[in-house]
């Protein structure tokens, strides 16, 4: 099984495939002593994961990854000011940040933080979450870990760079009041089409690049198609419609989110 530092480089890697001038150009990375300066304001470890994830891009200016990881603030100098907020916080209303929880990002336009909770190992993938204003809980994110958190928006920084992309969109069935799609069908079609398997998540979607092409496919059978060629998609649209009950619609650009191109 993949460490959670491995799974982190991995990570790291297949962003930087994905579009090497963008994150050539702006990932910044934190050296051991900034990483250190970061646990002695925290007053605790960071995981394993953490730690990489900083090396790679823990001196980021802010914004500088958008549309990766839009508006949030996830480096070292920003980690520092948010543990002085804290302090200061603590000393007026006496609130503490839960043990073993630290700070993964902040944002000053999304108006949020964004925090981690430690398993008992550091080498354990820390859960992702926020914290309850009242009454100062620590929430679960969906994602649930760090590196699944982070695997959505590489996945969705890949969909949207491809010029074009096709939704997929079972029937509904007015009886039973949902939609009726077969995701396995719809993976196994897109397996045939040369893609391969590349992050799934714990809501069942699951995630496939085969370069000329990106798609994910949601548990319900629904989700969507990317690539610059119509010719693959169009390809792609005559496989799954010869087998599955499903419509094949385009995305409109004025509601898309347009990742950088190289």
């Amino acid at each position: 099984m993949t460490s959670a530092r491995d799974g982190m480089k991995e990570l790291i890697e297949y962003l930087r495939r994905l579009a090497p001038r963008f994150f050539a150009e702006r990932m910044r990375g934190a050296s051991a002593d900034q990483i250190d300066s970061v646990e002695q304001a925290a007053g605790a470890r960071l995981t394993d994961s953490h730690r990489e994830f900083l090396a790679a891009c823990g001196m980021t200016p802010a914004q500088a990854l958008n549309p990766f990881l839009t508006d949030r603030d996830f480096g070292v100098p920003a980690l520092l000011r948010a543990y002085e907020e804290w302090s200061e916080t603590t000393e007026e209303t006496g609130d503490t940040l839960p043990p073993g929880v630290v700070v993964f990002s902040n944002s000053d336009i999304l108006g949020e933080y964004i925090y981690l909770r430690h398993e008992a190992r550091l080498d354990i993938d820390p859960e992702i979450g926020d914290i309850d204003p009242e009454t100062g809980e620590f929430g679960v994110k969906p994602e649930r870990h760090l590196l699944n958190f982070l695997q959505y928006f590489a996945f969705t920084f890949r969909m949207a760079q491809g010029k074009h992309i096709l939704e997929l969109v079972p029937y509904w069935d007015a009886e039973r009041e949902r939609f009726v799609g077969d995701a396995d069908a719809t993976w196994q079609l897109l397996m045939q089409l040369g893609l391969e398997p590349v992050f799934s998540f714990e809501d069942g979607s699951r995630c496939a690049d085969g370069g000329a092409l990106a798609a994910v496919v949601q548990h319900d059978g629904s989700g969507m198609i990317s690539g610059d060629d119509m010719k693959y998609l169009r390809r792609a649209e005559i496989v799954l419609h010869r087998s599955l009950d499903i419509r094949i619609v385009p995305v409109p650009e004025d509601s898309r989110s347009r990742a950088a191109r190289e």
